[in-house]
């Protein structure tokens, strides 16, 4: 599998960038003191929800049953991570659980220590009231991240190009789109 990878190093130097195999990226993930992996856009769900103030202990029991109306599949199915509360508001990320716990295996395996997972989408630079979305091309077609606000994004994947344009104005119906 090719990866697309950035190493920085102190201060937030840039040591290498560019493409590569996971054996390939083995001794720089040995070498990270972090390893965070970028889940694309249509790999994860990002939704707010309006949760009770609860510790952090109760809300993890909770998540499942206030999720459970929101989810197609089964919320056993999942990994949910949760934002800190934002005026009694969380943003909820959820990722297939067998799929998330092969990757963070694999990293292991490669040396990784210390890992963090972010969504795509939600590392899309924002910039006032627009939408901010990144075209990422692969073998299953053209893959859409947007970030549509400070707490919210989506991702999906086009299957021809004709439909780039029509996809991306249908999710942002009006307003300027900043495309990366």
């Amino acid at each position: 599998i090719a990866c697309a990878y950035v190493s920085r190093g102190k201060r937030d130097s840039l040591l290498a960038q560019g493409t590569a195999s996971l054996s390939e990226l083995a001794q720089h993930i040995r070498a990270a003191h972090t390893v965070v992996l970028v889940i694309a856009a249509a790999d994860v769900s990002v939704l707010r929800l309006t949760v009770p103030p609860l510790s952090a202990g109760k809300l993890r029991a909770a998540l499942p049953n206030l999720l459970e109306d929101k989810l197609l599949g089964e919320v056993d199915d999942v990994v949910i991570a949760a934002s800190s509360s934002q005026t009694g508001q969380r943003t909820l990320a959820l990722v297939q659980r067998d799929w998330f716990k092969a990757w963070l295996t694999t990293l292991r395996e490669l040396g990784a220590q210390q890992m963090r997972a972010v969504p795509e989408q939600l590392c899309l630079p924002l910039a006032g009231d627009t939408v901010s979305a990144s075209l990422t091309v692969s073998d299953a077609g053209i893959s859409l991240a947007l970030r549509t606000s400070e707490f919210a994004g989506l991702g999906l994947i086009v299957a021809n190009r004709a439909a780039v344009l029509s996809s991306l104005r249908s999710i942002a119906q009006t307003g300027a789109i900043n495309l990366y």
